[in-house]
């Protein structure tokens, strides 16, 4: 996620809290969804169906919204059926080999040839109804329609929806590089926002310094399942010695 100009400037300007309660440095930071992800149809196509309103959470591998897909659903119909066909001649066509002699292996690989191209063109068709259907990658709430109404022409990677994890948390700041490169992948911290406070884990220590400011981008990750923490509030965080 890209934060907007004014408030990177904001932190990159501001990044330690001159509050030293607790013993230790608090550096200010925004929270963000452990995932935020705007979902788009690889194809252009009518949108048929959305199965969620905004606001509803959603499981991973669930269907939100489907493009018309009536011509691909009966593709793959009749694609599973000249695989079908082609297997049976290829089975019949294997025991005549076997008993009697009576067809050639040329025949046979023939016969085979055409299962495997029967197969690739089934995979083709369902991937192509695959693509009319727009599923969730993760857990998580859908944020935004992006006002595409039922009816209406949905084109080739426009947003559609998006789909945010709101039940974990990243806490982005920014540190002086003597202090940022003291942390490790596992360090513990305490995020606060407001009244609430969280503990954390240090998840990622950039290993490149900002050339403009002289800090290093730092990440805690940290349980949000109450939702308790609106995703974009801004916050501080202590890390422990």
């Amino acid at each position: 996620m890209k934060w907007p100009a004014f408030i990177l400037t904001f932190f990159l300007l501001n990044h330690v809290s001159l509050a030293q309660e607790g013993g230790g440095a608090a550096y200010s930071g925004i929270t963000e969804p452990a995932a935020d992800a705007t979902l788009s149809f690889p194809v252009s196509g009518v949108l048929a169906r959305c199965a969620f309103r905004e606001g509803a959470f959603v499981r991973a591998g669930e269907v939100i919204c489907e493009l018309r897909h009536e011509a691909q659903r009966l593709e793959v119909e009749r694609r599973r059926l000249i695989l079908t066909n082609a297997r049976t001649d290829l089975d019949r066509t294997q025991r005549l080999f076997d008993k009697t002699g009576s067809v050639s292996e040329e025949e046979l690989d023939e016969k085979r040839a055409t299962v495997h191209v029967a197969e690739a063109e089934l995979a083709i068709a369902e991937e192509q109804l695959k693509q009319r259907r727009l599923v969730a990658p993760f857990d998580g709430l859908i944020a935004d329609h992006h006002g595409l109404e039922v009816g209406e022409g949905a084109e080739i990677l426009q947003p559609i929806v998006r789909l945010v994890d709101t039940q974990r948390g990243v806490f982005v700041c920014n540190l002086p590089a003597a202090e940022a490169t003291q942390l490790r992948a596992d360090s513990n911290a305490v995020i606060t926002v407001g009244e609430i406070q969280c503990p954390g884990t240090v998840i990622f220590v950039s290993p490149v310094i900002d050339p403009s400011s002289g800090l290093l981008k730092v990440k805690v990750a940290f349980d949000n399942a109450g939702g308790q923490v609106i995703p974009g509030a801004a916050g501080q965080v202590r890390f422990s010695k």
